[in-house]
């Protein structure tokens, strides 16, 4: 919640520091538009790329055979938390390692496409939570003798790609990925600090103007009976706000801007640390919302990311009928194979699989038509190469849309592109579950591809919801009369 706001006058505070809290104020709520306008973008797109670096450099060890394909990780995370860190013993280093970069991959995709990163969110348990995902890999220490396990292991994987002779550009792809990777740690650790310094002068502003004015402490108090205050201070956020952390710190840090000796200096150093520039500050002033107003080109943008679906449905379609022809060959005789292959139009082949939804994890069995949904998948393949270009004519004829129709479209397909996902996942399973040992070898999975189409499809989605969220808000504000 936004808690800064005109709360100075509801509170009888002392008089030498009502100046001092309309300052802060002040500022503050300067800063925190700085943030939005500047450093939140950045950070967003910093950790967009920590996790697409990760997922590229995860991918290639995987399909390099340095880890082990997580063959039933389809379950997506709702928690904003990093997989085990415990130390991992030697013999179990590769498939232990596997899995948990599995679920790292996993909870990178739910930080950057579900998790709604602003300022209220990251409050200064936000932000341990984001650091705590960030470091979970020690980057600047990738490559020497680090005693964390993770970041031990990944650098015992990493060493194999160099000394692997399988591919002469190995050594460049782990050079490039961990150099990238470390200036992505680095840039979000940044803007982090700074956010991290706004909520802590933030969170001292609340206590100070709800908390204080019902304690009442004193420069006596601080001093001479300072466990009593604070128990006092802890039972009055208690009441007053409740779910809010007890950062015994952060209060110490009032008292001695309060009441200690050098609390004009502090209080001096803490208002030039927020470091507002004049520029935010004049903007401020007169700034008007128009960050809000969203139109048809917001579901347009979305176009370019659904065309980038295509590739991936048509890898994973070519691998399935792979699969399908090596598993069902395998009961026919000479004869049949021949008729088949004579054949233009092959009979319907139903699986019996267990489908899991991507966003929901609702898991059921179901029979699925393997041909009716090999062509759905190749004419939606069709549709989305064209959806991204803006010169071709189905681009052209979605730009001419109404703005209801256009959304309505999007929702339709991003439906369709969710149920791909859950019937795919399904046959990839059950593919995988082969019983002939030496059909099962030539099983080719479909993780890859199915990875990258949840990630899109949840980028997606997030934009579109983004913008029902904002019309609907505009909606109800111009209800009231109030226009932008």
């Amino acid at each position: 919640m936004h808690f800064l706001g005109p709360l100075i006058n509801n509170y009888t505070v002392m008089e030498e520091n009502q100046d001092f809290l309309q300052q802060l104020e002040e500022e503050l709520m300067a800063k925190r538009v700085e943030l939005e306008e500047k450093v939140l973008p950045s950070l967003k797109t910093d950790m967009r790329n920590f996790g697409n670096t990760f997922h590229i450099m995860y991918t290639y060890l995987v399909q390099k055979g340095f880890l082990k394909e997580d063959l039933y990780n389809y379950e997506q995370t709702s928690k904003l938390e990093p997989p085990s860190d415990d130390p991992i013993a030697d013999g179990e280093l590769i498939p232990e390692l596997s899995f948990r970069l599995s679920n790292y991959s996993s909870v990178l995709d739910y930080m950057n496409n579900i998790f709604d990163v602003n300022i209220d969110k990251l409050d200064l348990n936000g932000i341990k939570k984001i650091l705590a995902i960030i470091d979970y890999i020690k980057w600047p220490n990738l490559g020497t003798n680090t005693t964390h396990s993770i970041t031990r292991g990944l650098t015992m994987v990493m060493d194999k790609i160099v000394t692997s002779n399988d591919d002469p550009v190995s050594s460049e792809v782990r050079f490039n990925s961990t150099t990238t990777q470390t200036q992505n740690y680095n840039k979000i650790k940044k803007h982090l600090k700074e956010i991290s310094l706004y909520q802590r002068e933030a969170y001292k502003f609340r206590i100070r103007t709800v908390i204080c004015p019902e304690v009442n402490p004193t420069a006596d108090k601080a001093s001479k009976n300072l466990k009593s205050l604070l128990m006092s201070i802890k039972l009055e956020m208690n009441a007053q706000m409740p779910g809010s952390p007890f950062y015994r710190e952060l209060i110490e840090e009032i008292f001695a801007e309060d009441y200690g000796m050098e609390g004009e200096q502090k209080k001096a150093a803490l208002l030039k640390s927020l470091n507002v520039s004049k520029e935010t500050r004049k903007k401020q002033v007169k700034k008007k919302d128009t960050s809000r107003q969203v139109d048809k080109n917001h579901l347009l943008k979305i176009l370019p990311l659904m065309e980038k679906s295509a590739d991936q449905l048509a890898s994973a379609l070519v691998k399935l009928d792979h699969n399908k022809e090596i598993t069902s060959d395998k009961k026919k005789g000479l004869k049949e194979i021949l008729r088949r292959f004579f054949q233009r139009k092959e009979n319907d082949i139903y699986y019996e699989v267990k489908t899991t939804d991507p966003v929901s994890g609702h898991a059921r069995k179901t029979s699925l038509n393997f041909n009716a949904l090999s062509e759905s998948i190749r004419k939606k393949t069709q549709l989305y190469r064209t959806i991204g270009n803006t010169n071709s004519q189905q681009y052209q004829k979605l730009a001419e849309y109404s703005e209801e129709m256009l959304k309505e479209f999007i929702e339709n397909n991003l439906l369709e592109l969710r149920a791909f996902h859950k019937k795919m996942t399904g046959l990839d399973e059950m593919f995988k579950k082969e019983e002939d040992p030496t059909i099962r070898a030539r099983i080719k999975g479909i993780k890859v591809e199915t990875e990258t189409l949840k990630r899109l499809y949840m980028e997606c989605n997030k934009s579109l919801q983004e913008y029902v969220a904002i019309k609907e808000e505009m909606a109800q504000l111009k209800a009231l009369g109030i226009e932008n």
